[in-house]
């Protein structure tokens, strides 16, 4: 090491900077992780008093994710769809809520149910409102479905 004034001066500068340079990660860090806790706990608009973007037959929706899937997410993906359709498979989860399947044995949409109240049952022809979140491996699949009165 050098015992000379320079020397001594650059490390206390350096020193000076990499404290200015922590302190700044630390602190954008601790606003990220803020900002990230509070958009995963934030309450969500549920679809159950939104209004639907257009309306759409099950097997007629599924087809069209079939035919074009780049095309049909430009025109659905994320969009409050209406789809009515006859049930095919119905299935309780962990939480609650009723997953249903809408369409046919090749041609099917899937329903993540928003109200855990729902009483559904296969072979019953019905119309829902919900989130299309594009095609998944089972189908179509749209998320917080609730029932259309």
């Amino acid at each position: 090491m050098h015992d000379c004034v320079l020397c001594k001066l650059v490390e206390a500068k350096f020193t000076y900077m990499l404290k200015k340079i922590l302190l700044v990660v630390a602190i954008g860090a601790v606003a990220g992780g803020a900002t990230g806790y509070y958009l995963w706990n934030k309450e969500r608009e549920s679809n159950e008093n939104r209004k639907p973007n257009l309306r759409i037959d099950a097997v007629v929706l599924a087809q069209e994710f079939a035919a074009d899937e780049a095309k049909a997410n430009e025109k659905y993906l994320n969009k409050i769809i209406e789809v009515s359709g006859t049930i095919t498979e119905t299935e309780k989860g962990q939480d609650g809520h009723m997953m249903i399947v809408l369409g046919n044995t090749d041609l099917s949409v899937q329903c993540a149910m928003g109200d855990t109240g729902v009483n559904l049952s296969k072979g019953q022809t019905v119309a829902v409102k919900g989130s299309c979140t594009g095609n998944g491996l089972m189908g179509v699949s749209l998320s917080d479905c609730y029932i259309v009165k």
